[in-house]
């Protein structure tokens, strides 16, 4: 239900004081299981960027959330990665199928009405346009 393409998360890890650019960090997804989320870069020496990526392409619709928790030297900082997974832009035609009859040589034309609705991530605004397609 979600996106295709996983997004790509950069987070600073920024360590200072003695020391600082000797010390190893690590991070993991603690808490609730979160299997969207895939640590690329977890872990380094010193100041550095932890990396993550979130796969949202087997999530329903609705809000998710997970944590990450980076530890260097006995310290920990959580990072609470939090988003929403919204409903792709649909569209919908009514009624779907008209028929009627006409008479042979009457000009008369006949009119139809259709109720044309997009929903959806994107849909505010989208334009749409309506072709003639069939014969004989």
């Amino acid at each position: 239900a979600g996106s295709s393409a996983p997004v790509t998360q950069d987070v600073a890890v920024t360590l200072s004081g003695t020391g600082a650019g000797s010390t190893a960090w690590s991070a993991a997804v603690v808490g609730t299981p979160a299997p969207w989320i895939t640590l690329t870069n977890a872990g380094g020496t010193g100041s550095g960027t932890l990396q993550y990526s979130r796969d949202a392409s087997t999530l329903a619709v609705g809000s998710y959330s997970a944590t990450i928790r980076v530890t260097a030297g006995g310290l920990t900082q959580d990072v609470t990665d939090a988003f929403t997974v919204t409903a792709p832009m649909a569209l919908s035609v009514a009624p779907s199928t008209t028929s009627g009859s006409a008479i042979t040589g009457n000009a008369t034309p006949v009119s139809l009405t259709a109720a044309v609705t997009l929903n959806g991530t994107g849909a505010a605004g989208q334009a749409w346009t309506a072709a003639v397609q069939g014969g004989p």
